[in-house]
């Protein structure tokens, strides 16, 4: 850091942990937010939650290294190891947190739900984070991919949908939606495609879809903060191994991801997510 006595690797170490907490936080929110009528907010929550995941991987993955008195990996080894594949990040994630699972708290909720969505992201991440205009130009190779929007609700949200626990939602909904197709369907012009592509024709279907949106994205919410919840918990274990090994070039950058450090309860009234509160 230019004019200081700090290291060097402070300042883009502190910035790199900015941009993940803040793309998670942006990501969550707009989660929270994504509809059929609205689907802008699934794009900008896949392209916010999969940097900020990859990114807080990585530097959990880079600080293990200096607590185990490692260098860091040189650049072309790092990214031919990892690239942009989520998965491979959280299971190497997953493996560091086995050397410290007697100090950690936390766990997954489901590993299976985890697995969809951090497949999502890492199909968006590495192929199709540009699905919509490689569409429209024709890229050769695009029918060999998923609409995101599609892909997600596909292996997530129906996923959520298909628990148990959420029958009795989905039958309250049903009902909900029937009574207000009772009382403006016929009077009311419908056309929409929801995110598997199906048509929303109906006052019905309209109801109905937007009543399931706000439990699959409350739900989808959870497993992504728990996602970053689970390396954030790492982080916090080795960033005060790094500096016990001696890595005075690691800042405590554990504590851009504290909000990340509660109960899926909390996830599920959160609304909003944001690094000032």
């Amino acid at each position: 850091m230019t004019g200081s006595n700090l290291p060097a690797e402070w300042l883009p170490m502190l910035r790199e942990a900015g941009v993940a907490a803040q793309s998670i936080c942006g990501g969550l929110t707009a989660l929270r937010r994504a509809n059929y009528a609205e689907a802008e907010y699934y794009s900008y929550a896949l392209f916010n939650l999969s940097i900020g995941l990859e990114r807080l991987f990585k530097l959990t993955i880079l600080v293990d290294r200096r607590a185990q008195g490692l260098s860091y990996p040189a650049n072309d080894e790092f990214k031919r190891k990892y690239g942009h594949d989520l998965k491979r990040l959280h299971s190497s994630v997953e493996e560091i947190r086995r050397r410290y699972s007697d100090k950690l708290s936390w766990s997954l909720p489901d590993e299976d739900d985890a697995a969809a969505a951090l497949g999502v992201l890492t199909d968006f991440a590495r192929a199709t984070r540009y699905y919509n205009l490689d569409l429209l130009t024709g890229k050769a190779d695009i029918h060999a991919s998923r609409d995101p929007i599609e892909a997600w609700y596909l292996d997530v949200g129906r996923r959520i949908l298909s628990r148990p626990k959420s029958q009795r939602y989905i039958a309250r909904a049903q009902r909900n939606a029937a009574a207000v197709d009772t009382l403006i369907g016929e009077r009311t012009f419908v056309l929409f495609a929801a995110e598997d592509g199906a048509p929303i024709t109906t006052a019905y279907d309209a109801e109905l879809r937007i009543i399931l949106n706000e439990l699959i994205q409350r739900e989808s919410v959870v497993i992504c903060a728990c996602l970053a919840r689970q390396a954030a918990e790492v982080l916090q274990q080795a960033v005060p191994a790094a500096h016990e090994a001696g890595a005075s070039d690691v800042p405590y950058i554990d504590e851009f991801f504290e909000i990340f450090n509660n109960e899926e309860s909390v996830f599920k009234r959160r609304k909003k997510f944001s690094l000032r509160g």
